[in-house]
């Protein structure tokens, strides 16, 4: 509780901003909608914008990671620093403060909704063919949330 950071702004917050949750323009480099809106609330877009760079996070999961060593930038794929110096200048911030707290956020509550998927697996009531894999994630994806946390 003492890292959590006083909310600045109220804006709307998707709660599950990401690739899979994005329709891309079939012949331009832009998005044209974003689908998914069941978690949407009201509070800092900031949670958001971290959970853009969250990949650059994540342990092993059945939705996608980086190896260590992974050249990302020769993917084309902007570092975390990037995308929260593009997200501090799109809302007119000099800088994307309280970084490490939004991660770790996300990250906790990837661990939470992941253990519920493994959960349902558990008993008999999974929804996808990777509920064993996502159950697994849980502690690692918590370790690297406490990590951040603890300034690893």
């Amino acid at each position: 509780p003492k890292r959590v950071p006083e909310q600045e702004r109220t804006t709307l917050v998707h709660g599950d901003i990401r690739m899979g949750n994005m329709v891309i323009h079939p012949t331009e480099p832009r998005i044209i909608a974003i689908l998914d809106w069941e978690m949407s609330t009201l509070g800092d877009g900031a949670a958001d914008a971290a959970l853009l760079a969250i990949i650059h996070y994540l342990p092993p999961n059945p939705q996608g990671f980086y190896e260590d060593g992974t050249d990302t930038a020769a993917l084309g794929v902007p570092s975390a620093e990037e995308i929260m110096g593009r997200y501090a200048e799109k809302v007119g911030l000099q800088s994307y403060p309280h970084f490490d707290f939004y991660m770790a956020l996300n990250l906790f509550r990837y661990a939470s909704v992941n253990y519920g998927v493994g959960l349902r697996y558990r008993q008999g009531m999974a929804v996808s063919d990777d509920a064993p894999e996502y159950g697994a994630t849980c502690a690692p994806l918590a370790a690297c949330a406490r990590a951040i946390l603890e300034g690893a």
